[in-house]
């Protein structure tokens, strides 16, 4: 069996004068995402056009938040074609492989669970989430932070479906 090969995602932005663009594609697949989030261009006075940093920097996050989510979607098809092949290659195995590998006698070789799921701070209440975000990411963090961090990502496995249903399965 041959593992196949795990897609690159690759995201371009382009903050322009207007707006801004992410652009997320597969490397070697004609998939791809675009988002645009756009921002008022201002006029401070005649014949002055400025923009609001502030509003060009919520842009682009947002935008590559768009492009993380296309990310993820690219993993989850990934995920869905290993487990696919995976099912078909345990599905070929002659009797005396199942032995070789220890395969019960009652073994089903479509028994086999994937489970990928995505946390965010937004399962948490909102004020939580809004510290969260708010922490920067760097190497060092203060012991508080990471102790909120760790508690947040607790308590962000225990209200995510798919973490619940895995669980679920080993039971």
């Amino acid at each position: 069996m041959t593992t196949p090969a795990v897609p690159r995602v690759i995201l371009g932005l382009d903050v322009g004068t207007t707006g801004t663009k992410a652009v997320a594609f597969a490397v070697g697949s004609t998939w791809r995402q675009v988002a645009v989030r756009e921002y008022p261009l201002l006029q401070p006075a005649p014949g002055q056009q400025v923009q609001d940093p502030d509003l060009v920097m919520a842009a682009a996050d947002t935008a590559v938040d768009a492009g993380v989510r296309v990310g993820y979607s690219v993993l989850e098809t990934t995920q869905n074609e290993w487990q696919a092949a995976l099912v078909r290659w345990r599905c070929g195995l002659s009797a005396a492989q199942r032995r070789e590998f220890g395969a019960p006698p009652n073994w089903n070789c479509r028994d086999l669970k994937f489970f990928i799921g995505h946390l965010t701070f937004d399962q948490l209440d909102a004020e939580r989430a809004q510290r969260l975000n708010a922490i920067p990411t760097r190497f060092k963090l203060p012991a508080a932070d990471v102790d909120l961090l760790i508690d947040a990502g607790a308590d962000s496995l225990r209200s995510n479906d798919v973490f619940k249903a895995f669980l679920a399965s080993l039971r």
